[in-house]
């Protein structure tokens, strides 16, 4: 995948939001583009240059979530790419992707853009030549200052090395802190899954590392500081069971994982369980997603209910109607649960989440925003 990048950089290089023509362009064009087996990735990044030349990319990032919140993500990374070309900052980057719409993929996409643009890594992606460490580290530990760039500079590791111990072995060496570290290993997993990065530049994607006999795969033998990151983008980007491709329906393969993940070891089933809730989000159902969780025990169907507030929240669900469900949730624990998934996605879109409670009317919910407040990182599940 070391190749592709070389294209990203000389487009970067080339300061590709230099001009924007305007044009009558509308977000139903970039749906067209997208809305098919076979990307059209080149089709998508014109017209979203078109469309930055009528409205700001907070803006435009909104209109993605709103109509488009299954490819939102993916396109706020091509609106990042234009943001960081246009402002040449990531100082710029933060104020024009302020409202971090769709998973603060705009902040990714300009973070993306703002490292392999580094005068060092540039000049040797342009001669097709491995950048050196000495090079990449500073520029990718200045970024991670910031968890959500941090998660950023995963997805380019992993384009830079093609090899997950090696990628997550460098997120070590430049993350500060446990949620940048955390975050640095989702960036170097959805880079895998779905080779974001490579997508964006138009190219085939990453090579993929995954057992066909095994539906937890490659996450279930990760080390267990890798797992959590690992199942949040497993069921995502996992098109069929293992075997049976083409032969289960959605409900079926939803069962079999769900099973997959009951019948795994101890240490894996609470991160597996809250990868599968985070998934849920393609019922477009709360309810339903929660109704799934129901067959989890105990701790496994807390995270999976952690999974689900974040997931549908991350892809666009209004806060206050999730909260408004965790309410509704049978058991204390699945509720706290639930609530902090709902804080913590609300805060990475640098918000505050104390008005969440308001649709709840649950005292819990109050309770567990004040603890949060406390300590605000990325919660987990014991």
């Amino acid at each position: 995948m070391f190749r592709y990048l070389i294209v990203a950089v000389v487009l970067c290089a080339a300061g590709i939001a230099a001009v924007f023509l305007p044009r009558d362009v509308t977000v139903a064009d970039v749906r067209t583009c997208i809305a098919n087996t076979h990307v059209d990735v080149a089709c998508a990044g014109e017209l979203v240059g078109k469309l930055l030349a009528k409205e700001d990319a907070a803006a435009l990032m909104r209109e993605f979530e709103t109509q488009m919140p299954a490819q939102c993500h993916f396109l706020g990374h091509i609106v990042g790419k234009y943001v960081y070309a246009d402002t040449g900052s990531m100082e710029g980057a933060y104020a024009a992707c302020s409202s971090a719409e769709c998973a603060s993929a705009c902040l990714h996409g300009a973070a993306i853009a703002a490292l392999i643009s580094a005068p060092g890594i540039r000049t040797a992606l342009e001669g097709v030549e491995h950048p050196l460490w000495e090079d990449v580290g500073p520029e990718a530990a200045t970024l991670c200052k910031e968890r959500q760039a941090c998660h950023a500079v995963g997805h380019v590791l992993m384009s830079l090395s093609d090899d997950v111990n090696n990628a997550l072995a460098k997120c070590d060496d430049v993350a500060p802190d446990s949620d940048s570290l955390q975050a640095c290993f989702r960036g170097v997993f959805m880079e895998i899954g779905n080779a974001t990065l490579a997508r964006i530049e138009s190219v085939p994607s990453g090579k993929q590392i995954t057992d066909p006999d095994n539906l937890l795969s490659p996450c279930s033998a990760m080390e267990k500081r890798y797992q959590r990151a690992c199942f949040q983008f497993l069921f995502i980007n996992q098109t069929a069971s293992p075997r049976e491709v083409g032969t289960l329906t959605p409900e079926m393969t939803r069962h079999a994982r769900i099973d997959a993940c009951r019948e795994a070891t101890n240490s894996v089933r609470t991160p597996c369980a809250e990868g599968l809730g985070y998934s849920l989000y393609s019922l477009d159902s709360v309810e339903r997603s929660f109704d799934a969780c129901n067959r989890f025990a105990a701790n496994e169907h807390a995270a999976c209910v952690l999974g689900v507030s974040r997931g549908y929240i991350d892809f666009g669900e209004v806060p206050e109607r999730v909260a408004e469900q965790c309410a509704g949730l049978g058991t204390v624990a699945a509720k706290k649960s639930c609530y902090l998934g709902v804080f913590d996605a609300v805060a990475q879109r640098y918000k505050d989440p104390q008005n969440v409670c308001d649709a709840a009317t649950d005292s819990l919910c109050v309770e567990q925003y004040a603890a949060y407040r406390m300590n605000p990182v990325f919660p987990t599940i014991d």
